[in-house]
């Protein structure tokens, strides 16, 4: 697994490090992670999970949970997820055409619950414009950032002033599906922790 340490990182300049591994097993090999964590845990398609909703939503929970139980006292997880609509199984709510609305915000909150994190902002992204209606995914993702709860109220604080944006705020421009847009230094400051 290569790893990628700058030569020297000015104190009050955040370190980049870049780790090439499955995350899950990387994740339950660390004690703590040593820094902050943005990540986008990945869509039940891309984990071949269609029709196994509730396989789903345990591996995803769970693995929200290991990866706040991970942070240090004063570090922040920075989840950005969108819902997703799935359709049930045959025969359940009369074979018409319902939908399940997996909400991933819920997860993530269920799952920082369990881990002992607060939830220090949240924001919505949109997707498209806000009279647009999505048939497969709702057309706003979440970014909720949380803090570990260690009682001492002190490991819960971040400079407000940092993240002094909207509460709503347009997604930009995507690189390639399935991944966070590119102008994020504009809602997440790289001076933030």
């Amino acid at each position: 697994m290569p790893v990628f340490f700058p030569e020297t990182v000015a104190a009050d300049r955040p370190e980049r490090v870049v780790h090439c591994a499955e995350a899950v097993a990387w994740l339950t090999e660390q004690p703590v992670l040593r820094g902050s964590l943005f990540t986008s845990l990945p869509d039940i398609c891309e984990l071949s999970l269609e029709g196994k909703e509730d396989q789903y939503k345990e591996w995803f929970t769970s693995t929200a949970r290991l990866a706040m139980e991970k942070l240090k006292p004063g570090a922040h997880a920075i989840f950005y997820q969108s819902d997703i609509k799935v359709r049930p199984k045959q025969g359940s709510h009369g074979g018409g055409e319902c939908f399940e609305w997996l909400d991933k915000s819920y997860l993530i909150s269920k799952a920082a619950e369990q881990a002992g994190c607060t939830l220090m902002w949240r924001k919505i992204v949109c997707k498209s414009r806000t009279d647009t209606h999505n048939i497969g995914s709702p057309a706003f993702t979440h970014m909720m950032c949380f803090g570990k709860d260690t009682g001492n109220p002190s490991d819960l604080t971040y400079d407000a002033r940092y993240f002094n944006c909207p509460d709503i705020v347009p997604r930009g421009m995507m690189l390639w599906p399935k991944v966070h847009p590119e102008p994020f230094s504009a809602v997440i400051p790289s001076h933030a922790h």
